[in-house]
C-alpha cells in the first residue's frame, strides 16, 4: 500500500506540473499590448519578422519571443538581423521580467545615436545587443538623433552580464556608473566617437584584460587601458582652477591667521585690561600689530 500511494503522489504531482506550465504559457495581456506598441514603432519589416505578432495570438508564439514555462511572462526578446526600420518603444518596460534583448543588426543606414534611459530600468535584463554589425548593417535608431550619448542610468542594470555597443557613433563621455555593473562579463564599446576618461573598477579591469580591445578606436578617450594620459586634457581650465584654488587658499589661510592674532589680542587685553590704558590696530600685511597695551604685571 505505501509504494502504491507514492506511485498515486508522484503521479498527481506530475499532472499538477504539466497543467501549471499548460495554465501560464500564454503570455500576459499588459506584455503582449507593450509588443504591440513596440510594433507600431517600427516603420519597415522588410522580413516580414513581425508577421506573426497578431493582437488575438499567443505573443509567448510569436517569432522572437520567448516566455517563461511557469510564469508566462516575456523573458527574452530576440530580433537581430531583421532589417527593422522605426524606433525604440519605452513600452518595453512593461516587460520586467525581461533578461535577453537582443536588437543588433537592424535600423538600416541610421546607426543609433542615443541609448533610450528607459533601457536603464529594466533592472533584470541580463544581455543587451545593440551592436553594429560588422556586414555594415548597424543597429537599432534612438529616439532622440539630436543627443548621442550614453546616459547615466545605463549603470542601474545591476543584472547586466553582456553588453555590446559597438560601431554606433556614440560621442560621448563613458558614465562613471559603467563600473556599477558588476556582473559584467562581456563588454564592447569599441569604434563610437567616445571620449573623456574610462573608468576605473575591479570589473572593468578585468575585461580589459581579457579583451583590449573594448575601447579600441575611440581617439578621444583616455587613461591607463589606452595608454593616454587624462591630465592634459583642458589643460587651460585646469590651470584657471589651480590658480583660483590658490587664491581660495590664500585667503582663507590670511582670514584664518587675522582672526587667530585678534582674538589673542582680545583675550590678553582683557585679561589686563585695568592696566590698558590705550590701543592702536594698525594691520600691516597677514599680522596685526598692538601698541599701547600695557601687559605688565599688576601692582
Amino acid at each position: 500500500m505505501p509504494h502504491k500511494a507514492a506511485k498515486v503522489l508522484l503521479l498527481w504531482i506530475t499532472c499538477s506540473f504539466y497543467f501549471l506550465c499548460s495554465v501560464a504559457k500564454n503570455c500576459l495581456l499588459h506584455e503582449r499590448d507593450a509588443l504591440l506598441t513596440f510594433k507600431h514603432g517600427i516603420t519597415n519589416d522588410t522580413e516580414n519578422t513581425l508577421a506573426s505578432w497578431q493582437l488575438h495570438q499567443d505573443c509567448c508564439r510569436w517569432k522572437g519571443i520567448t516566455c517563461s514555462n511557469f510564469t508566462g511572462h516575456v523573458v527574452k526578446l530576440d530580433l537581430r538581423d531583421a532589417h527593422l526600420l522605426g524606433q525604440i518603444s519605452p513600452s518595453l518596460l512593461s516587460l520586467e521580467y525581461l533578461e535577453y534583448l537582443d536588437l543588433s543588426t537592424n535600423f538600416q543606414g541610421r546607426p543609433i545615436q542615443r541609448v533610450p534611459e528607459f533601457l536603464g530600468h529594466m533592472k533584470n535584463l541580463r544581455y543587451l545587443d545593440l551592436s553594429y554589425g560588422p556586414n555594415g548593417i548597424v543597429s537599432m535608431v534612438g529616439i532622440d538623433l539630436s543627443l548621442n550619448y550614453l546616459t547615466e542610468n545605463i549603470g542601474s542594470m545591476k543584472s547586466l552580464e553582456w553588453l555590446d555597443l559597438s560601431r554606433n557613433n556614440l560621442s560621448s563621455e563613458i558614465p562613471p556608473s559603467l563600473s556599477d555593473l558588476t556582473c559584467l562579463s562581456s563588454l564592447d564599446v569599441s569604434y563610437n566617437n567616445l571620449t573623456g576618461p574610462i573608468p576605473s573598477g575591479r570589473q572593468l579591469d578585468t575585461l580589459y584584460s581579457g579583451n583590449p580591445s573594448i575601447y579600441e578606436g575611440n581617439s578621444g578617450l583616455c587613461g591607463p587601458p589606452v595608454g593616454r594620459n587624462c591630465s592634459g586634457r583642458n589643460s587651460d581650465e585646469s590651470v584657471n582652477e589651480i590658480r583660483s584654488e590658490n587664491d581660495s587658499k590664500l585667503f582663507f589661510y590670511f582670514g584664518l591667521s587675522s582672526g587667530f592674532l585678534v582674538g589673542l589680542w582680545v583675550v590678553f587685553c582683557s585679561a589686563f585690561q585695568e592696566n590698558v590704558e590705550s590701543f592702536i590696530l594698525l594691520p600691516l600685511g597677514p599680522s596685526v600689530r598692538v601698541y599701547g597695551c600695557d601687559l605688565g604685571q599688576s601692582s
